[in-house]
This record gives structure tokens, sequence and C-alpha cells, in this order.
């Protein structure tokens, strides 16, 4: 069985929700008998004297040290803390009177006398010294086995005597006992193993009337939730069930998690994922409920961290945390979780999601991100310093790098498009001071063994990480320039290079079209990087343009016309505009058909129709024609490739616009050669008019001012009105062609004359 969380057992959670210690003063440290067991001596006793446990237990309560020493003292130091506790009860055997005494201490001490004589009155002791020391040893053995107390094993064992000493006792009696014994144990209230105390309170819930089935019965199937306590084929005896009231079944591989959790049952999380509505929204209210107890996120989170739970549970309970914590971490939140709880989540939560598989650290750190929302960094200042502590050792896997470095994107995206304050750049500065160095050192790192990989590098998660990296820097500098990032400028930009230069078929899905692979997303993420740089930080990258501008203009050139590409190639062209807007890159675009291979393989190339794009047209004609207009103003390759050339004709306007009327000039004739196979040409041909022609346009208002060169309104009369007057041919590539003239109609309704417009009216 799973240890019991550090961040239950160490806090007394249960009990410090509703009770406030009270500090005494212990011996002072220099005093040389505080170092020593304090025993307690009571004075003799009559046999049939009541032992005051109650007594006993706050005289051995850790909460009432005041000091470490005095908490190691009291203790028996942390680890042998259940030795230390078997030792006071020691001690009051000891004191036992006489022998019948002693046998009653025993009692009190085990829970039951006929149960704890069975096996003691085996002891084949000399003397009644010896005997007093292998009964102690016995039930030391017995009830605390390894560090501390297991309270599978403890119930066990109570089940199995049970079943030795009144086999025919029956299954309400044997729970009806249980139940006494645990009441006594609540009652010395054992300080170490909260698993014993929760399991206490829950055990409130037995339903006696109804425990009337035996775990040897051949129907396991009974109206009432089952615990299967023990499981021992050594013994042929008749082990009886407890039987709660929530309705639900469950056997040995549930224990731990209802022992940690407190929760009713595992099947209440299940159903919570129940396609089913009923189960589904009883199982929330009930949840809702439960979760509503101060420590209610704890409890979900003890139910994560145990490996016992089946996986669909645990995404069950974290889910329920995410959105629990999403609903009511909010201080102003009716039902606020309180500020204790609110510590030891924000203590703990970094290191459990480590331990997550995937599925469940997504939730995690969704969670994370809300709690960063309200608390990150003013009163979370030890967020950062976990994840660069995780992201520093050398122990980690990429899985927790690669969720650490998740949680950090999304703690930074805040730092994204906000308006300049005061107050935003102190949190910039936060984590700048934080992270900028290790995020450095680890890119760099990362990088050299994605350029140096051996046979058992994981090359995917090296990808996934860089990528996420690249995010956060974006993150980082999106505001302005910190000082560390220009310090260290060429090692960013030299590995920024490289990545793009980078192309492992590893990692290409070559069997996806649609959806990006990590080498596409990776890509991508540099790009947007570069960019920010060649738009926002001019002087600083004017070293690295050259070197860029010749990687990303073959990049783009080779680029395959797959969805999957479509945003490396838009950020591609978006630099490629960037870069030839500035002053001193003239030089660069006036050399030799420069701009003819800008125009001609680039622009004319990305405005080309796709196989998917006709299917498209096919299957959904307003899908289609949603996306051509609202791509005008998005990520598309057609919106990237009208943007670099009206960048370029804005620049370089005499050369441009001779080099475009040549190529629509040529498109046409093509597609008036064979219309039935080069009909993409005239579409290119259209769209290559609309983007040259259209010097000021907007949305609502069409365009206000053409291009003086382009002939507009012989490009109509040839080409437009022929094509929206035909009706012959109703295939959809007509169809698909007509709706592009309808768009160059609407484009320029404002420098069509009346009377054609008129005209117009009747063909649509």
């Amino acid at each position: 069985m799973p240890q019991t969380p550090a961040f239950v057992d160490s806090t007394h959670l249960v009990s410090s929700m509703q009770w406030h210690p009270q500090h005494h003063h212990s011996q002072s440290s220099s005093d040389p008998s505080c170092c020593k067991l304090p025993v307690h001596h009571p004075p003799a006793r009559a046999a049939d004297d009541a032992v005051d446990l109650e007594d006993m237990a706050r005289r051995i309560d850790i909460r009432r040290a005041t000091s470490m020493r005095d908490l190691r003292v009291r203790t028996f130091a942390t680890e042998r803390s259940a030795f230390g506790f078997a030792k006071l009860y020691e001690v009051e055997i000891e004191n036992a009177c006489n022998y019948n005494t002693l046998h009653w201490k025993l009692c009190v001490w085990f829970g039951d006398f006929r149960a704890f004589y069975s096996r003691v009155k085996r002891i084949k002791a000399p003397s009644l010294k010896a005997f007093r020391k292998q009964a102690s040893g016995i039930m030391l053995r017995g009830l605390f086995g390894d560090k501390a107390l297991c309270i599978t094993r403890f119930l066990r064992l109570l089940f199995l005597t049970l079943g030795d000493v009144a086999p025919t006792l029956s299954v309400s009696e044997a729970a009806r006992t249980l139940l006494h014994l645990t009441d006594d144990f609540c009652q010395m209230e054992y300080p170490h193993d909260h698993r014993a105390l929760l399991t206490i309170r829950q055990m409130k819930s037995v339903d006696f009337a109804s425990c009337g089935k035996d775990a040897s019965d051949d129907d396991d199937v009974v109206a009432a939730c089952c615990i299967c306590l023990v499981d021992d084929d050594s013994r042929d005896v008749v082990i009886p069930r407890v039987i709660l009231r929530c309705g639900h079944e469950f056997h040995e591989s549930c224990i731990c998690m209802w022992y940690y959790s407190r929760l009713n049952c595992p099947v209440l999380l299940q159903h919570t994922l129940s396609p089913h509505a009923a189960p589904r929204r009883a199982a929330e209210l009930q949840l809702k409920e439960i979760t509503k107890q101060p420590n209610g996120p704890l409890l979900l989170l003890n139910v994560l961290r145990t490996p016992d739970v089946e996986l669909g549970v645990r995404l069950a309970a974290s889910i329920a945390f995410k959105n629990l914590v999403k609903k009511e971490w909010d201080p102003e939140s009716e039902g606020c979780i309180v500020p204790e709880c609110k510590a030891l989540v924000k203590t703990h939560i970094v290191s459990l999601m480590c331990d997550m598989p995937d599925t469940l650290m997504k939730q995690l750190s969704a969670a994370l991100f809300t709690i960063g929302e309200y608390d990150f960094p003013d009163q979370w200042p030890e967020l950062l310093p976990q994840i660069v502590e995780k992201l520093g050792d050398p122990t980690s896997d990429l899985r927790t790098v690669n969720g650490m470095l998740e949680t950090s994107n999304a703690i930074f995206k805040r730092f994204r498009h906000a308006f300049k304050s005061d107050a935003l750049y102190k949190e910039l500065l936060y984590c700048l001071m934080q992270f900028q160095a290790p995020l450095l050192h680890l890119f760099t790192a990362m990088t050299h063994q994605l350029q140096h990989p051996t046979p058992s590098t994981d090359l995917r998660g090296l990808a996934t990480a860089l990528r996420t990296m690249c995010r956060i820097f974006f993150s980082l500098n999106w505001q302005d320039l910190p000082e560390f990032f220009e310090d260290h400028i060429a090692a960013w930009m030299q590995a920024f290079e490289f990545l793009l230069r980078l192309d492992l078929a590893q990692l290409v899905d070559a069997d996806n079209d649609d959806e990006a692979d990590v080498m596409t997303l990776l890509h991508s993420a540099v790009l947007e990087n570069v960019l920010i740089y060649a738009e926002k930080y001019e002087e600083e990258f004017a070293p690295f343009v050259s070197g860029f501008t010749h990687v990303i203009w073959q990049k783009v050139t080779t680029l395959s016309q797959m969805p999957k590409h479509d945003h490396v190639a838009a950020k591609s062209m978006k630099f490629l505009r960037s870069i030839a807007m500035q002053q001193g890159t003239t030089a660069l675009f006036q050399q030799n058909d420069v701009l003819s291979e800008l125009c001609n393989n680039i622009v004319v190339r990305n405005l080309q129709l796709r196989e998917s794009d006709v299917e498209l047209f096919e299957d959904n004609p307003l899908e289609y024609i949603r996306r051509d207009i609202e791509g005008n103003d998005g990520d598309s390759r057609r919106s990237a490739a009208i943007e670099l050339l009206r960048g370029l004709r804005q620049k370089y306007d005499d050369a441009v616009s001779r080099i475009c009327l040549s190529t629509i000039t040529s498109l046409l004739q093509e597609y008036s050669a064979s219309p039935q196979t080069k009909w993409m040409q005239k579409d290119v041909a259209i769209n290559l008019v609309t983007a040259l022609a259209a010097v000021k346009q907007t949305r609502a208002r069409g365009v206000s001012e053409v291009h003086p060169k382009v002939p507009l309104l012989d490009i109509f009369n040839s080409h437009i009105l022929p094509q929206l007057q035909q009706r012959q041919d109703t295939s959809p590539t007509a169809h698909l062609l007509t709706a592009g003239a309808l768009k160059f109609v609407a484009t320029f309704r404002n420098q069509l004359p009346v009377a054609v417009l008129s005209t117009l009216f009747p063909l649509l």
C-alpha cells in the first residue's frame, strides 16, 4: 500500500481544520534529561481501574511540541515515531501491578482481550518479564508493520483474529466489534497515520442492518458497496464484509483509494464520466457535497497520487479537482477554498504533477494555471523556484521537463498582447529574473542534444520541449526586449537558425496531411520568435537579417502545399514582407531576379488552390467562402501571399507591378488555351489582380483606391463578366471560378460603372 501523502500526514489536516493547538512550554534544550523518553509512571491501580487513554494521548501528541528537539523526543524522530508510540504503551504494560492487570492492559491496547490472549498464550517464556517483552514485541510487529501503521493490514488482522476466536460470529457482530475497536483507536488519536483517523470516521457510515453477506458467497453483486477487507488463501475462514451505504460495490483493489480519500467510493468518480445523464448528475451532486469540505481539494489529490487506483478514476478526480479550483479558488467566490487548504495545494501541486501520467498532468496543469491567475506571483512566489528546480534536476525525465515547461508557458502567456503598466512590468521582471538564465541553459543543452543525437535520444520529446521553450521566449520578449536576451541574442539566434535548417525524418508524420507534426510545430514556433525580433527590434536583429532571410526563403520555396504547412508558410512570408519593408535591406532585394523569384515562386505559388480547397468547396461552399473572406485577416497562405505582394509593391512599385502584370497576362493566356485543365491559372490571376490593384481597402466599403497601372475594367469585361454570364458549365470548378468572380465584383464595386452594376443584378 502506498505511503500516506506528506501533505496530509505532516499537517494533521483532518483535525487542524477544527482544532487550534495550544502551545505549552517544554523543558529547556540545555537540560540533558530532555533527550530521554518521557516515561509516565502512574500509581498502582486495582485490576478493574480504567486506563485514562485520553490523558495518554495528550502526553504523546506531537502538536504540543514547542521545538524540533521536543518534537523528536516526543515522537522518537519521524521514521520511528510509531515505535516511540508503542514504547509508551509498553511502559504502561510494565507498570501493571499483577498478571490480571497485565491482561487487562493488553486488552485495552489490542482492542479485544480474547483475540490478543489467543496469540499471547502461545508464548513460552521463562519469566513474566520475558513474557511481557515478547508480548509487547508481538503488539509492535502485528500492528505497526515497517515504519507506520498500515490500516488495511490492521483491519485484516482484526478480522482474521475474529475468525480464529469466534468462527461463528455473525457479520453484523464483527462489524460492530470493528467499530468499537476503531472508536478506541480514535480516542488514542494516533498522530502519525491519518489513514487510521480517516478510516475511523468513515466507518461511522457502516450500515450494520445490511451486513448479511459473506465473501465466500457466489453472488458478488449486492445492492450496497462492499469492501473486501481480507483475501487470505492460507486460512479457511469465513471472512465478513463491511457494507456501506453509497450503493456501489468495490473490492480489495479499491481499499487503498477509499482509505486515502474518504470519498465514498471510486464508483462515484467513475460515474461523473458516465455518458448517461442520470448516474452522472447524481454522482456530480454527491461529489459536489464531498468537495465542499474544507479539505475537499486534498481529498481529490489523494486519489490522484494513489497508483493503485485505475486511471479512469484518477482522471475523473483530476477533472473534478480542475473544475473545483476553477470555480472556488477565487477569493470572492461564495464557497472559496480555505487558505490552509490553498497553501497545501500550492506547496505540493508542482511535485505531484511530475509523478502523473500525461492525461492527468494536463488537468493539473490547467488547475495550476487557474491558481496562478489569482495568486502568482504575489501570493505564490515559490512557484517559479519549484519549476526551475525541477527543470534543473538531472534526474528529471523529458516527460517531467515537458510538463514543467507547459506549465510555465501557460503562466507566461499573460504577458502577450497585454497593455503596458507598472504592475505588468513588475511581474515580468520577476519572471525574467527567475527564468531567463535557466531557459537559455536548457534550450542550448537540448539543441545540442538534437544536433548530436544518440540511439537512445528521445527526439520527439526534445523537439516538444524546444517548441514549448520557443513559446516561452515569445511571451517573455513580446512586451520589450529584456536586457538578458539582448546580451545573449547571438546564442538564441544561432540556435534558431539551426532549428530552421533542421529536418529530421523521425519527426515528420508523412501519413497526415492536415495536422502539423512535431517538426512543423517547432519550425512555426521558431519563426514567430524570429518574426517578432524582425518587426519590433530591428536594430538588435540587423546582424542576423541576411542569414535568416536566406534560410526562410529556402524553406518557403520548398514547403509542400499540404494544409499542415500553412502556418509555417504564412509566417515565412510575413517575415519576408517585414524584412522587405525595412530601410536597410534595399540592396538585398534589388539583386538580380530576387523580386521576380519572390512574386512568381512564392506569391503565385501560395495563391494557388489545392485539392483540399476544391474538396471543401464541393462539400461545403459556404465554409469555403467564409474562410476565403476571413483569411484576408488571418494566417492563411493566400492572405500572407497577398500581404507580401502589397509590401513589395509599396517598396518596389515599378518593378513589382511590371512583374505581376506580365504574370497575370501569362496565366490568363494559359487558361484561354485550355479552360478545362488550366482553370486554376484563372483563379490565381484574379487573386493576383485583386492583390495588386487594391491600394486602399476596407471590408465594409470595399476598395477606395486602385493601382493606376492595373487595367481593371478591361480585366472585368474580358474575364469576370463572361464568367458570371455563362450558365452551361455546371461543374464544381466552374462554380468555384464564379465564386471568385463574385468576390472580385464585391471588392471593386466602387470602381465599376453604375450601368455595369445594373446589368449584374439579373445574373446574381
